[in-house]
């Protein structure tokens, strides 16, 4: 994703104050937006052009709050005991941080944003022939709990259960709908019980197909200190 002289002249700049929370790197930022993009674009999600211009305004704010809370880490190893620490030692840390952020993180979140794709087309082919839905979950060894108690939850398109705990219900779920007119409707109790067993994280409850976003607004990146509040509508927009 990024070569190792790109990597070498952002730790540098950061090092030497180009860039800040208050001053985010733009180059990180357009290539968070670039991938992110080709990430949901690689699905045919059957979706209209309004549609997918919030899932675009979605990702960009996404990728404005990732590349603050990226920048925010790496500041955060300037000092020492309010020393400035040597360049040797803060590019060391600083690469760790990148590491972090732009492959284990980058790699998870553009995975979800395809996943989160294919979920939104499954919804549209769906509900367009179904006025019942089943959430699906593939059971195996890797099942998490999340998915097992809500494995096989049948309800009505319009229920508010989908707006809340349609999948994706965790990172690297699994979890599919299927149309299930002509089956049983889960009981107002038993959805009860798997909404209570199933505990899924308030950051992922909520329905992609539905709101027009792949990534919740509760999502930590866009939690920021008090400081630089101020600078959120300046930086996250870039």
């Amino acid at each position: 994703m990024f070569e190792g002289d790109y990597i070498d002249e952002l730790v540098t700049d950061i090092y030497r104050g180009k860039y800040s929370p208050k001053k985010l790197p733009k180059s990180l930022y357009d290539t968070y937006v670039k991938d992110f993009n080709k990430s949901y674009d690689s699905v045919p999600t059957l979706t209209s052009k309004i549609f997918d211009e919030s899932i675009y305004k979605n990702i960009r704010l996404f990728s404005g709050a990732k590349t603050f809370q990226y920048s925010y880490a790496t500041n955060d190893l300037l000092y020492v005991n309010g020393k400035v620490v040597p360049f040797d030692v803060f590019r060391e840390n600083a690469k760790q941080v990148f590491k972090q952020y732009n492959e284990t993180y980058f790699k998870t979140e553009y995975e979800f944003v395809n996943a989160q794709a294919e979920l939104i087309q499954t919804w549209n082919e769906e509900t367009e022939i179904n006025d019942y839905l089943e959430y699906v979950a593939v059971l195996d060894s890797k099942t998490s709990d999340i998915c097992k108690h809500l494995d096989g939850i049948i309800r009505k398109k319009s229920d508010p259960f989908w707006a809340t705990h349609s999948p994706l219900n965790h990172y690297r779920c699994r979890c599919t709908l299927i149309g299930a007119d002509g089956e049983t409707p889960s009981t107002k109790s038993a959805v009860d019980k798997a909404i209570r067993d199933s505990n899924v994280p308030k950051n992922m409850q909520y329905n992609a197909a539905l709101m027009g976003k792949v990534f919740s607004p509760d999502h930590p990146y866009f939690t920021v200190p008090k400081l630089y509040k101020g600078d959120l509508k300046k930086n996250f927009g870039l």
